[in-house]
């Protein structure tokens, strides 16, 4: 379930004393049953509930795949990035990050 994922990443947060910031970008077409809306909703109350000292920013994929707004996104908000929906979403964002070189590493 939804929250169990969310137990599950408040457990990664915790373990790798990640505490400072999060974002989670998901997927939400509003057409049907918005299961990727849940899912992160689960993250989210998660991370609300148990460190309330995180700084928790949300945002919705765009309709327009514009994927420069999502990295700038994740720039300015996400130390830690938990994104949620469709794998060509996903694919389409980590294209952008390698792009804006945004992959190699800390």
């Amino acid at each position: 379930t939804a929250l169990k994922l969310g137990e599950f990443v408040f457990y990664l947060q915790e373990h790798f004393n990640w505490s400072s910031r999060a974002a989670l970008v998901y997927h939400d077409a509003r057409m049907d049953d918005r299961p990727h809306f849940f899912i992160i909703e689960g993250v989210y109350l998660a991370l609300d509930k148990w460190m309330p000292n995180l700084t928790v920013h949300h945002q919705r994929y765009p309709d327009d795949d514009d994927d420069e707004s999502v990295i700038e996104f994740i720039k300015k908000n996400g130390r830690i990035v938990y994104i949620c929906g469709p794998l060509v979403m996903l694919h389409q964002i980590m294209l952008q990050a390698h792009k804006e070189q945004l992959t190699t590493g800390d």
